[in-house]
């Protein structure tokens, strides 16, 4: 920002010194002074103007400071640590450097000269201040206008509390609050009866359930007894040698269902148990061969897919003289 007359005037300050800290010198605490102050040595403490407003700090190229800085024209040409507060002008010239907050009126940072803080103007100084001291600021005249709007204003108001005062006045009389025990009384009672609602149609009975179909007497299930010859083969598993791909169902004799899936893989042979009382049939894959206690079943009681029933040498089912099957092959 460009330097204000006032600031302007003050660089002539500059060369006038009326304190001096010269170079090499070194104070420690703080400095109060008057006129202008020239810092060319080194201060550790602040620094302080007790004069008028044309007072000066200037530090010039070989000074610094270290602490606060307060006048109302600072000119930094070397170095300060701390603060500056100025009631008229800040002037950093080339070379100068500040490292802290700056507050002002009127600031001039030149080519080289660096301020590491926050920069801050101060609040410009009204009429009524910068008045002469002891001179009273000249009161504003009012004009018969503005003597008239003011009157015109009372009135208006003057008028509106009358006219707010008449509808208080008019306003009906409050109607009292009814007692607590009538409000209970009230609460309590039913509301007025209404119309009665229209009665739900009633849904009609769901038609009765036909009378269950009689169960069909289970069907016969087609067994076919096949009987042991040699006793010295075992009596509680049977042989199957599986050419191709077979599956068997095996169940109790008065189990109803298919039972338990048996799957052979093709050219197996395998020993099935015989459980107690259990039957056995062949559902799929018909190149395969049985043997029981040296008897081959026959092809064709394969095919058919009846129900197996395994009987050993020497027991015979009841209500039969032989067995049903014929020998068809030598004992395995």
């Amino acid at each position: 920002m460009p330097l204000s007359e006032t600031s302007k005037r003050a660089g002539s300050s500059q060369h006038r010194t009326d304190t001096m800290i010269g170079a090499g010198m070194r104070v420690e605490g703080h400095v109060a002074f008057s006129g202008v102050l020239r810092v060319q040595g080194e201060i550790l403490g602040d620094v302080a103007c007790q004069g008028d407003a044309g007072d000066t700090v200037v530090v010039d190229a070989t000074g610094s400071v270290t602490g606060a800085v307060g006048a109302p024209r600072i000119v930094v040409r070397g170095r300060v640590l701390g603060p500056l507060h100025s009631a008229q002008s800040i002037d950093i010239q080339q070379g100068g450097r500040v490292v802290g907050d700056a507050s002002y009126r009127h600031i001039a940072i030149h080519a080289g000269g660096l301020v590491e803080g926050a920069l801050t103007p101060a609040l410009p100084i009204d009429a009524d201040r910068e008045a002469p001291t002891g001179q009273a600021p000249r009161a504003h005249d009012e004009s018969p206008t503005e003597r008239r709007g003011g009157r015109g204003a009372l009135a208006a108001a003057a008028l509106a509390l009358a006219v707010a005062a008449g509808l208080w006045l008019s306003r009906p009389p409050a109607t009292p609050a009814p007692p607590a025990a009538d409000m209970a009384a009230k609460e309590a009672a039913p509301p007025p009866s209404a119309p009665p609602a229209a009665a739900e149609p009633v849904a009609a009975p769901a038609p009765a359930a036909p009378p269950a179909a009689p169960a069909r007497p289970a069907e016969a299930v087609e067994e076919t007894t096949v009987q042991g010859v040699n006793p010295a083969k075992p009596a509680g598993v049977f042989l199957l040698v599986s050419k191709a791909p077979s599956v068997l169902y095996r169940k109790k004799r008065e189990e109803e269902g298919e039972g338990t899936r048996l799957a052979v893989p093709r050219g197996k042979t395998v020993s099935i148990a015989i459980g107690r009382n259990e039957l056995f049939r062949v559902a799929e894959g018909r190149d395969l061969e049985i043997f029981y206690q040296g008897r081959k079943v026959a092809p064709k009681t394969i095919e058919t897919g009846a129900w197996m029933r395994f009987v050993p040498q020497g027991a015979r089912p009841p209500g039969e003289e032989r067995p049903a099957e014929s020998d068809d092959g030598a004992a395995r």
